[in-house]
């Protein structure tokens, strides 16, 4: 059985350096796949790029940690701050996460906020993923899945990390 790699660029769209990157190792021929971030403040350009670069594969990188939402902030009350953007580290969603401080309703409506915004864009969108890894959170996986089967996405990232033990061993994680 043949082994494949899909090198993919995350954060399309969060910056216009992400963007020229992204573009330029697609175009010489290393990147296959790129994680759109509707979210980030070069999403338009990314939009621009991908429809110029048609054979570059798109996914949506779902955010929830990090910059500003889609939807108004009064709106999802639990994911943002009181500027109204999104928690600025892992380390912060994670703990209103355990704590029970964020809900899973205004998670789903901010995630399908998301995606539709992706597909206005008229955008051929074949695979879901998230920045920092969210979307494999219990709870949070289910609303990605439901989100792939109403959009018909096809699949959905699930990412293999090699993490060192104390021992310095190399382990692989499937999260």
């Amino acid at each position: 059985m043949p082994i494949y790699a899909i090198l993919n660029g995350d954060d399309f769209g969060l910056s216009a350096g992400i963007n020229r990157g992204i573009i330029e190792a697609h175009r010489e021929g290393i990147l296959t796949s790129a994680s759109l971030m509707v979210v980030g403040e070069a999403f338009e350009e990314a939009v621009t790029l991908a429809h110029e670069n048609a054979r570059l594969s798109l996914g949506i990188h779902l955010t929830l940690v990090e910059g500003s939402p889609v939807l108004p902030p009064n709106q999802i009350p639990s994911l943002v701050t009181r500027d109204g953007r999104f928690v600025g580290s892992l380390g912060a969603f994670l703990t209103r996460w355990l704590t029970g401080r964020i809900r899973l309703q205004e998670v789903q409506r901010e995630l399908e906020a998301q995606v539709e915004k992706a597909l206005k864009g008229k955008l051929r969108v074949d695979k879901l993923d998230s920045h920092m890894h969210v979307h494999l959170l219990p709870g949070i996986f289910h609303l990605v899945l439901r989100l792939a089967k109403q959009y018909r996405i096809k699949a959905i990232r699930i990412p293999r990390e090699r993490i060192r033990d104390q021992n310095g061993d190399d382990q692989i994680v499937s999260m």
